[in-house]
């Protein structure tokens, strides 16, 4: 890990979405600037992603979608 000297968190949101295997992105409701800047950053450099609303999920749905997310993205990798 090597620290990122920029001061702008634009910087160092598309170092971290290239350094990822994938990205989940949590929230209730809609994204925030930040979650929607990291989405559209690994959207361009076609990692992979997940959003989960836990606005409009159970959380035991949100665990089984994630779950199954992980095991059909890593998987490859690892």
């Amino acid at each position: 890990m090597k620290e990122l000297k920029s001061r702008h968190y634009q910087a160092r949101t598309e170092k971290n979405a290239l350094d990822a295997d994938a990205t989940l992105i949590f929230t209730f409701n809609r994204m925030g600037s930040g979650s929607a800047l990291r989405k559209k950053i690994t959207d361009q450099h076609y990692k992979p992603w997940l959003h989960i609303n836990l606005s409009k999920q159970q959380d035991y749905e949100a665990i089984r979608i994630v779950s199954e997310w992980l095991d059909a993205v890593l998987d490859p990798i690892y």
